[in-house]
């Protein structure tokens, strides 16, 4: 069976481009999404559970399907593993063809080769700031008399969360994990 897969970011955008050349194809069902490709993107997942082997999936172009290299190296495993073909309109790419695998697995390449060097350059940055005496790592915001004042007020029970934000000067969502780590150190 064919899928259609079309999505746009906004909810002011439209989807009807993507949808007239899915239908062109001959998708017998599309999966329509309204949601940036940063955020989770529930119907893109839901059609991924239930799509099944000899399904081919299209999607108008690659950045559609997916919110990076990585991401769609990603997807596009878990379909190969159910044995699902996808097809990207504008690229012209069709995974059932050999060419079509070439060029996807030139991707899956690139983006191993982009994260081997990312990883490579981290290490070399911590290696140098560990020379240089810093361990990195964000500083932390309470300590010392500050964070025995901020457990007092809390455990007082006088004051709410906001008014000891406001007097410590330290984000209400910061003093929050900082009674997580004090409750699981307190666990140990």
């Amino acid at each position: 069976m064919k899928i259609g897969y079309a999505r746009v970011s906004t909810s002011d955008q439209r989807l009807d481009g993507q949808i007239d050349d899915l239908k062109k194809v001959g998708c017998q069902q599309i999966v329509t999404e309204k949601e940036s490709s940063s955020t989770d993107r529930p119907k893109l997942e839901e059609a991924l559970q239930w799509l099944r082997e000899g399904d081919v999936l299209i999607c108008t172009r690659m950045d559609r399907l997916a919110r990076s290299i990585q991401n769609l190296i990603d997807v596009m495993q878990r379909l190969q593993e159910k044995n699902v073909e996808v097809i990207f309109l504008d690229q012209n790419l069709d995974t059932a063809s050999a060419g079509g695998r070439l060029i996807f697995h030139v991707f899956a390449a690139v983006a191993e080769f982009e994260r081997d060097l990312i990883r490579e350059r981290t290490k070399k940055g911590l290696q140098a700031a560990r020379q240089r005496g810093r361990l990195g790592g964000r500083k932390k915001v309470l300590t010392g008399t500050k964070l025995k004042a901020f457990y007092e007020m809390y455990d007082s029970k006088q004051l709410s969360m906001a008014q000891i934000s406001e007097t410590i000067g330290v984000n209400k969502r910061t003093l929050y994990d900082y009674l997580k780590r004090r409750d699981a150190d307190a666990i140990v």
